[in-house]
């Protein structure tokens, strides 16, 4: 059974498709990530999350299936969660969003209805962890789980629903009310040149700084999920956002982090900065404009360069980078952009201890390497 203490400590994620970037990038905040999906196979998802779950990073543990999947059964519910599900609409939708809702997920009623429960291993950061996928309208499903709006999500994501990921639509509508908890984080994201539901994804306001959650937080490189379509690129452009409220919460660093030797800059760097950056050999990436926009900084090294597509993990990379600065016989101090994941910033951490030259590591948000912070 899915409870709401496993709702609370989750990534929930409606409309996913095929996509495994968040068990890659937030076993630091989530234990479990909650799938939920209409419109595709059973068959499609154990096929392509068991190949994709049993290579690289991963190892799946055990796999259990169920069909005539039914929230009664799987889901903690309140007394209440019918009547919740009958009024949510109309608190929340406009009318013609209602029309388009009812039309778009009628259908979904005479399909199959199944749960793949997956336990699996992320290796680098020795963690277990859940993936819940089942047949669910996705607000609806979040209305039973959150039992209407009591309890929330540790990270929502919308990306290309074709309504949810609306900054100003009806998930901004539902946490407008501040009887409803908010998720620490809100994933915004779409399809950056496809149609989809009658507007260009290149048109959609999703990444806006607009609605409760108005603050950008983490910007991340290229996103790939969706359902696949020979007519449309799996490619998304997502970030995360913070209310205002949550972003002015005082953010530190934990003091076990603090080291005489490698420190961590969390505000963005000034390119034009030539004094400060003449100190530093710089490490960063050629494909986020990090070593090109340091006035052409001369003395830098790319991650792009040194890495390969297996280099998967921050300790791997950390152990080539150190090789190379061996082998060239760097011993300046290194500013670092980090190439690794969201949720590893404590093996990064461990990592870079075994560099011998002084490092400061450039993270343009706490939020980055959430994990090394404490809130106040």
């Amino acid at each position: 059974m899915i409870t709401t203490e496993m709702f609370t400590n989750s990534f929930y994620y409606p409309a996913p498709g095929f996509d495994i970037q968040p068990l890659k990038r937030f076993t630091h905040l989530c234990d479990n990530f909650l799938y939920a999906n209409l419109f595709i196979n059973k068959e499609d998802v154990l096929k392509w999350y068991t190949r994709e779950l049993n290579r690289g990073d991963f190892e799946i543990l055990e796999t259990k299936t169920y069909d005539d999947f039914r929230e009664e059964d799987f889901f903690e519910l309140d007394d209440k969660y019918r009547q919740h599900l009958a009024n949510w609409p109309r608190l929340y939708m406009q009318k013609n969003e209602l029309s388009d809702y009812l039309k778009t997920f009628e259908p979904a009623h005479q399909l199959p209805q199944f749960l793949i429960h997956f336990r699996v291993k992320r290796k680098s950061l020795d963690k277990v962890i859940n993936l819940f996928y089942f047949t669910g309208e996705g607000i609806a499903s979040y209305i039973v789980l959150s039992q209407n709006g009591k309890y929330a999500p540790k990270v929502l994501a919308t990306i290309q629903t074709g309504m949810m990921e609306k900054p100003t639509g009806v998930m901004n509508n539902f946490y407008s009310n501040e009887n409803n908890a908010r998720p620490l984080l809100w994933l915004r994201g779409f399809e950056p040149d496809g149609y989809f539901y009658g507007f260009r994804g290149n048109d959609n306001d999703a990444l806006e700084n607009l609605g409760v959650f108005s603050v950008k937080v983490i910007d991340f490189r290229a996103w790939y999920c969706g359902i696949y379509n020979p007519y449309s690129d799996r490619k998304r452009y997502v970030k995360a956002f913070v209310t205002a409220e949550q972003n002015t919460k005082n953010l530190q660093l934990s003091p076990q982090y603090f080291s005489q030797n490698h420190t961590y800059r969390i505000e963005r760097l000034n390119p034009n900065d030539a004094a400060y950056l003449d100190n530093f050999v710089v490490c960063g990436a050629h494909h986020l404009n990090q070593l090109n926009q340091m006035n052409n900084q001369i003395n830098g090294v790319a991650w792009e360069k040194l890495l390969d597509y297996n280099t998967n993990c921050a300790s791997m990379q950390i152990e080539i980078l150190q090789n190379y600065l061996n082998e060239n016989k760097i011993t300046e101090n290194l500013l670092i952009f980090p190439h690794c994941t969201e949720d590893e910033g404590k093996l990064y951490h461990e990592s870079i201890l075994t560099i011998i030259n002084r490092t400061e590591t450039v993270l343009s948000s706490p939020y980055d390497f959430f994990d090394l912070f404490v809130t106040e």
